[in-house]
């Protein structure tokens, strides 16, 4: 599912959770673009799906609050293969925390 640059926001971010929830069978998620913020992101984080392979949230304004539930999610997502987290406000403290997974998980392409 490719949403890039759609002006989702807050609510669209919403919107794409729900959506989450009822298809647990998809293999990319692409919000990149979208100013979904910290709340947005986190209710994503939320209603990702463990097997998810691919996800892409590349300039979406997200900070550290909802940072930490992404990286929880991918803690326990052992089919994740690609995250691309670049551009958002992360501190250098989750930052690092996001470099330990992917030293952790060579076989996965992160890029912060």
């Amino acid at each position: 599912l490719d949403l890039r640059g759609q002006a989702l926001g807050d609510a669209g971010a919403r919107a794409v959770a729900e959506a989450l929830k009822e298809n647990r069978s998809l293999t990319t998620l692409e919000l990149g673009g979208n100013n979904i913020g910290d709340a947005g992101a986190k209710v994503i984080a939320n209603a990702l799906p463990t097997k998810l392979p691919e996800l892409g949230l590349v300039g979406c304004e997200i900070g550290d609050q909802a940072g930490d539930a992404l990286l929880r999610w991918a803690l326990r997502a052992p089919n994740l293969h690609t995250m691309c987290i670049e551009g958002n406000r992360f501190s250098d403290r989750l930052q690092a925390r996001f470099a330990e997974l992917g030293r952790q998980r060579p076989d996965m392409l992160l890029v912060i």
